[in-house]
C-alpha cells in the first residue's frame, strides 16, 4: 500500500489530533517568542518605530520629531501605538505586535500547506515556523515584517481559493485582506503579480482569464491609492535632496517615479561595450551564430506559424547574445509553461535552436570574460552571466549561504512540481504554489534595494511548504518501501520523525529556539537569520541604551550630543534621551535621500530625516564645532567606527576622531563591549 495515499485516506479521522498539535504549536510558539521579550536595548530601525509611536500618541499622526510623516506600515505603527498609549512606550510593547502576528502566522501557514497538499504538509509547515530561529527573531523585532508575512499568507489563501478554484466569496475576501496587506509593507504591491499565475491554468477559458485580470486592475487601483496614502510625507518647512533632481533621468525614471517606484536594478552592460570597443570580432562571431539562430526561427514562422512560440525564442538568442542569461532562463520557463505538455516537447526544433545558441552564448561569453578579466574567478563571471533579474542578489544569497539543505530541497521540489505541473495542467496546486513564490521574488529583484533577508522573509513559509512537502513525499516512500513500519506504530514513527526533521531544515532546532529567548549583549547571532543583516552588526545584539541614558543622566546646562554612522541608529539614541542635537554623517551622506533640507534657512542647513539633528558632514564642521562650542560635547555611537579602516568615514575624518579617541577617554562603554561615550571638554 502507498503509505502517502494511506495518510491522505486517514487525515479525516485525525482532525482533531492535527487541531491539537496545531494548538500546541501557536502556544510554544508564542512562549519561544516572548520569553524576555523586552530586556534588550531597541536595534536596527526600531528607534524609528518608537518615535513614530510617539508621533501618534502626541499627535495622532506618526510625525517625528524632523516633521516628517512617516506613514510606512500604517495598521502595524497604530497597533504599536494603542498598545503603547495604555500601557508603556518601552521595547516589550512596542515588540509585542510582531510576537502576536508571528505567532498568528503558524495558522496560514498551516492551512495554506493543508490546501495545497495535505494536512502532514501542513503540520510540519506548522512546525518548522514554530521553532524556526529566524521566525523568531523577526517575532521580537519591532517592525511589521511578521505583520506583513501574516496578511501576506492569508492573501495567498484567498486568492487560491478565490481565483484559483474559482469560489467567488474568496474573490471578495482576497481584496478585503489584500487591503490589510497593503498597509504593512510596500513589498505588499507585488500581490499584484498573481494574477499572472491563472494565464498558465488550462482550467479556465481566455473570458474566465480576461475576468480576473479585471480583479487584478482593481488591485492596482488599490495600491496606487495606497501609494498616495501611506509613506513618507515632509511638512511645508522641510524638502528631500531626492526632489531636486526629480525631474531629471529619461522617460523612464519620469514614469517610475509618478508611479512612486524604487529605482530599476538594469542589468550590467558595461563588459559588453568594452569588449565591443575592444574586440569587435568576439561579438562579430556572436552576432553571427544569433543572427543564423534568427534565420532559422523566421523560417519555422512562415513554414508552420507558431508566432508566439517563436517570438519567445528569439528573445531567448538575443538575450543570450547580451549576456542576459537570468532572463533567458526565464523565457524558457515561460516557454515550457505555455506550450509544453510533458518534457518530449524539449525536442521542439525551436526550442532546440534557441536552447542550443543560448549554450554557445553562455561558454563562449563565459569565456571571454573569465580570460579578458583575470580579476574575475568563475563565480563572479557566473553572477555576471545571471545578474539580471538579481534573484540571486535578493533570494538565492541568503537561502544557499543560510540554508543550504533547505535550498536543495527547494530546488528539488521545485523541478517536480514544475513536471507534475506540465503533466496535468488542471491542477492548480504546482503552479500557484511555484508562482507565489517566485513571480514576487523575480519582481522585487526587478528594482534596486538593500539587500537584506527580511525583504523575503514573506516568502519563507512558501518555501517550507516545498520543502515539507519533498519531505513528505521522501519519507513516505521510504515507510512505504520497508517492512519495518508493520511492526512499529505509525505514530511512533511520526514522533520519531518530527525532530529529526525539524534538525534537517537547518532553522527549527528547538534548543536554538529557545536560546533565543535567553541572549544577552554578549551572545552570537547567526547572521543570516538575525534582524540586521549588515556584516558590522549581524553577529550581536548591540547596546543602544545603556550609553544613551547614561549621557542623558549627565548631560548639564549647554551640554550637546553628537550620535555617529549608521543613520537609523540616531533614532534609536534620540528616543533614549529624548534629544539627539547632532548627526556625524559620512561625507557622502549629503547625497542621500534619507537626509532632508529646511526650505526657510537661508543657510541650507541639512537635518537627520527622523531626529531633526543637524548634520555634521565633514572633519572641517566637526572641527568648528568643537572649537566653538561653550559648552561640553558627547559623542556617542559604535567605538569601532571612530578608529581608522572603519570603512564609514573618510580617511581625513577617520583620523581627527582617532584623534579624539587617543585624548579623551571614554566616559562609560556599554554592554556589548562596542557601544560608547566619551566626552569632549
Amino acid at each position: 500500500m502507498n503509505v502517502g495515499v494511506h495518510w491522505s485516506s486517514q487525515e479525516d479521522r485525525f482532525r482533531r489530533e492535527y487541531a491539537i498539535l496545531l494548538i500546541i504549536f501557536v502556544v510554544l510558539g508564542l512562549w519561544f517568542r516572548i520569553r524576555h521579550l523586552g530586556d534588550l536595548s531597541l536595534i536596527g530601525d526600531e528607534g524609528i518605530e518608537a518615535l513614530a509611536v510617539q508621533g501618534i500618541i502626541q499627535h495622532g499622526v506618526p510625525k517625528v520629531d524632523s516633521g516628517l510623516i512617516y506613514g510606512r506600515w500604517p495598521l502595524y505603527l497604530y497597533m504599536q501605538a494603542g498598545l503603547a498609549y495604555f500601557f508603556e512606550l518601552e521595547a516589550f510593547w512596542l515588540r509585542l505586535p510582531s510576537v502576536i502576528w508571528g505567532v498568528a502566522a503558524i495558522v496560514p501557514a498551516y492551512v495554506l500547506g493543508k490546501s495545497l497538499f495535505n494536512r502532514p504538509v501542513g503540520l510540519l509547515t506548522a512546525a518548522i515556523l514554530t521553532v524556526s530561529v529566524w521566525e523568531i527573531e523577526l517575532s521580537r523585532y519591532a517592525r511589521g515584517y511578521t505583520a506583513f508575512q501574516f496578511f501576506f499568507l492569508v492573501s495567498l489563501i484567498c486568492f487560491y481559493w478565490g481565483f484559483m478554484l474559482d469560489k467567488y466569496r474568496y474573490k471578495i475576501w482576497f481584496i478585503v485582506v489584500a487591503v490589510f496587506t497593503l498597509l504593512t509593507h510596500a513589498l505588499s504591491d507585488l500581490l499584484i503579480t498573481l494574477f499572472v499565475i491563472p494565464l498558465f491554468s488550462s482550467a479556465f477559458t481566455g473570458s474566465r482569464k480576461m475576468i480576473f485580470g479585471l480583479w487584478g486592475l482593481g488591485l492596482g487601483g488599490m495600491i496606487v491609492v495606497r501609494r498616495k496614502v501611506a509613506g513618507l510625507h515632509l511638512s511645508e518647512n522641510l524638502s528631500s535632496l531626492a526632489e531636486e533632481g526629480s525631474t531629471a533621468g529619461g522617460i523612464i525614471d519620469q514614469v517610475r517615479r509618478a508611479l512612486g517606484l524604487p529605482a530599476l536594478n538594469l542589468p550590467d552592460m558595461s563588459y559588453f561595450f568594452q569588449i565591443a570597443r575592444q574586440d569587435s570580432l568576439l561579438l562579430t562571431a556572436l552576432a553571427l551564430v544569433a543572427g543564423i539562430a534568427t534565420i532559422y526561427l523566421f523560417y519555422r514562422l512562415f513554414q508552420k506559424g507558431r508566432g508566439w512560440r517563436v517570438l519567445i525564442g528569439l528573445l531567448m538568442v538575443w538575450a543570450a547574445f547580451a549576456y542576459q542569461f537570468g532572463l533567458v532562463l526565464i523565457f524558457f520557463v515561460i516557454y515550457l509553461a505555455a506550450f509544453a505538455r510533458d518534457l518530449r516537447k524539449l525536442r521542439d526544433p525551436i526550442l532546440v535552436a534557441a536552447v542550443g545558441t543560448a549554450s554557445i552564448c553562455l561558454i563562449s561569453w563565459f569565456a571571454i570574460l573569465l580570460t579578458a578579466y583575470p580579476q574575475l574567478n568563475s563565480i563572479l563571471v557566473m553572477q555576471t552571466l545571471f545578474g539580471f533579474p538579481d534573484l540571486y542578489g535578493y533570494l538565492l544569497a541568503w537561502l544557499i549561504d543560510g540554508w543550504p539543505v533547505m535550498t536543495i530541497s527547494l530546488v528539488i521540489g521545485s523541478c517536480v512540481l514544475f513536471a507534475r505541473y506540465l503533466r496535468d495542467r488542471s491542477d492548480p496546486a504546482p503552479i500557484f504554489l511555484l508562482g507565489a513564490l517566485y513571480l514576487p521574488a523575480l519582481a522585487a529583484s526587478l528594482f534596486e534595494s538593500f539587500q537584506v533577508s527580511r525583504y523575503f522573509f514573506h516568502l519563507y513559509p512558501l518555501i517550507v511548504v516545498i520543502f515539507s512537502w519533498v519531505v513528505f513525499k521522501g519519507s513516505s516512500y521510504v515507510v512505504n518501501r520497508f517492512t519495518f513500519r508493520k511492526a512499529i506504530p505509525r505514530w511512533l514513527i511520526i514522533l520519531i520523525s518530527i525532530p529529526v526533521l525539524l534538525s534537517a531544515s537547518q532553522d527549527a532546532n528547538p534548543r536554538y529556539a529557545y536560546s533565543v529567548g535567553g541572549r544577552t549583549y554578549q551572545s552570537k547571532i547567526d547572521p543570516h537569520r538575525g534582524v540586521v543583516s549588515w556584516e558590522f552588526y549581524a553577529g550581536f545584539h548591540q547596546d543602544l541604551k545603556s550609553p544613551s541614558l547614561y549621557v542623558k543622566e549627565h548631560l548639564t546646562g549647554q551640554d550637546k550630543v553628537i550620535v555617529t554612522e549608521p543613520e537609523h541608529m540616531a533614532g534609536i539614541y534620540h528616543f533614549y534621551l529624548r534629544e539627539v542635537d547632532y548627526f556625524l554623517a559620512a561625507e557622502e551622506g549629503l547625497h542621500s535621500d534619507a537626509l532632508i533640507r529646511e526650505k526657510e534657512d537661508t543657510q541650507n542647513e541639512y537635518i537627520h530625516y527622523i531626529t531633526g539633528s543637524k548634520i555634521i558632514s565633514g572633519r572641517r564642521e566637526l572641527k568648528e564645532l568643537i572649537q566653538k562650542h561653550e559648552g561640553a560635547l558627547w559623542l556617542l555611537g559604535d567605538r569601532r567606527l571612530l578608529r581608522e579602516n572603519s570603512r564609514i568615514y573618510s580617511d581625513q575624518m577617520e583620523r581627527f576622531l582617532n584623534r579624539i579617541t587617543k585624548q579623551e577617554e571614554y566616559e562609560y562603554v556599554g554592554r556589548d563591549g562596542i557601544t560608547g561615550t566619551l566626552k569632549i571638554p
